[in-house]
């Protein structure tokens, strides 16, 4: 199973927001994720900056730099 790592990159550095993410949804609230058997996590006001399928990264970030 490939399962990603969620970063949340900000002026601060970045931030694992989740690890073995099974499912990424877009809303119009931000980004909503979750792993296997868990709730899942709404990452407020944040957008999708790239994807690194070698790396089995998903990197957001805050438009705004609020992070």
């Amino acid at each position: 199973m490939c399962q990603m790592r969620i970063v949340l990159k900000n002026k601060g550095g970045e931030e694992v927001v989740l690890e073995n993410a099974a499912r990424l949804k877009v809303t119009a609230d931000g980004i909503e994720v979750n792993a296997m058997f868990e709730a899942p996590k709404l990452i407020a006001g944040a957008v999708i900056s790239g994807i690194d399928f070698m790396e089995n990264e998903v990197t957001l970030v805050k438009p705004g730099g609020k992070g």
